[in-house]
């Protein structure tokens, strides 16, 4: 705290402003989603008190990342393989939130029990092209070739249950918190619908700067009790959310960088309580 209050300070007495004087835009999520509504909050609530006024602006991954480095924003919420996906060396990590877990649903008496019986001539619902799942996919597949030849269809949440009902999408592909509120309503109904591991372990290799993008969790039956099918609890994958801005603003911001970097560190048990189950 005192540190936080001699920067400003600093600031004040050299320049004639304080941090009020700047908003810091912040690239989140969708305006109900976690990012925007959980995990900026509490972002937000510490820089408050050390002088930092941030201002959410609801996007997604992808649509943040081109914000981001168009000027339109100074920092994003964005899945870290985001950073992967816009493969560019001026965008700076400034710090790791919450993990997102990678959901793949199919239906109960589907032959697909793993991911890798995903091929050509299988449809999969990804979301929004500019949405995390989607952005997820993209880099999936140039890690896996067998994945190019999929045809992929933008539906998600509701309309993306009702299409594997129909039989118009064979899988349901989707990053998001353990527990949300569409896979909650999959798991309402019993021998149904089910989860698939995944079980690709190209993906697992996949790094950024010799760190592992994705890493294995088991979806323990109790979360999902009526999406596991077989003995074993599905093994999958989840990808971190962080905080990213442009090295560039960071090199001219950095009290401010400073600042909104400590604030993620002081936030995240917060933000990582917040994601947790309620099931």
């Amino acid at each position: 705290m005192l540190k936080k209050m001699l920067i400003a300070l600093v600031l004040v007495l050299s320049t004639g402003l304080s941090f009020a004087d700047e908003v810091v835009i912040v690239g989140t999520g969708s305006a109900k989603g976690f990012y925007t509504t959980k995990a900026f909050p509490k972002i937000a609530q510490q820089t408050k008190s050390w002088g930092v006024k941030l201002e959410a602006k609801p996007g997604g991954s992808r649509i943040n990342i081109k914000r981001l480095l168009a000027g339109e924003i100074q920092a994003a919420m964005v899945q870290f393989d985001a950073v992967i996906d816009a493969d560019n060396q001026n965008i700076l990590i400034v710090g790791f939130l919450h993990d997102e877990v990678i959901h793949a649903l199919t239906m109960w008496d589907s032959s697909i029990d793993e991911f890798s019986d995903i091929k050509e001539g299988k449809k999969v619902g990804i979301g929004k092209p500019t949405g995390g799942s989607a952005l997820t996919w993209d880099v999936w597949t140039k890690a896996v070739k067998q994945l190019q030849k999929v045809e992929t269809v933008p539906v998600q949440g509701t309309r993306a249950i009702a299409a594997l009902e129909a039989g118009d999408i064979d899988m349901f592909f989707s990053v998001t918190g353990m527990g949300d509120k569409y896979f909650k309503q999959a798991n309402s109904q019993k021998k149904k619908f089910k989860l698939v591991e995944l079980d690709f372990g190209a993906l697992k290799k996949i790094k950024y700067k010799k760190n592992a993008v994705y890493h294995p969790f088991e979806i323990e039956s109790k979360n999902y009790p009526n999406l596991i099918r077989g003995m074993s609890d599905p093994d999958v994958l989840t990808v971190k959310a962080c905080l990213v801005t442009t090295t560039d603003w960071a090199d001219e911001n950095e009290d401010t960088f400073e600042v909104i970097a400590d604030a993620v560190n002081a936030a995240r048990a917060g933000i990582i309580a917040a994601s947790k189950p309620k099931l």
